[in-house]
């Protein structure tokens, strides 16, 4: 991944990446969020995240700052937490909650929970 566009995300990137994606599907997936969730709002909280807004951050469907955030969502899928779905004119992606991402969300530690399953669903090296 090349450099990102702004050096508090690139912070993030250094982080453990199963500890982000799993703060991030808790971040993303609060009750009442919307199910299918468009990968903007995704995008959006990764920026928060980072603490910077989010027009500062991402430059596009081809940027480092988009591919961090699809590499958080993998790990959801591998973990069969959500998974991505594309539709409209333009093939936007968004990402639904599956079965299994419903019993994390609505664990007691949601936290907890989903750094479990990414961290059980990662191929051991």
């Amino acid at each position: 991944m090349s450099k990102p566009v702004d050096d508090k995300l690139g912070t993030l990137v250094g982080e453990d990446k199963d500890v982000l994606a799993a703060r991030l599907f808790v971040a993303s997936f609060t009750e009442g969020a919307r199910d299918p969730l468009e990968f903007g709002k995704i995008r959006a909280q990764l920026a928060t995240m980072a603490g910077i807004g989010r027009f500062q951050v991402f430059a596009g469907h081809g940027g480092p700052d988009y591919a961090f955030g699809v590499e958080l969502v993998l790990r959801w899928e591998r973990a069969l937490l959500a998974a991505r779905i594309f539709g409209g004119d333009h093939a936007s992606m968004s990402v639904l909650l599956l079965s299994d991402g419903e019993l994390v969300r609505d664990s007691a530690d949601p936290y907890t929970a989903a750094l479990t399953a990414i961290r059980s669903a990662a191929p051991r090296r």
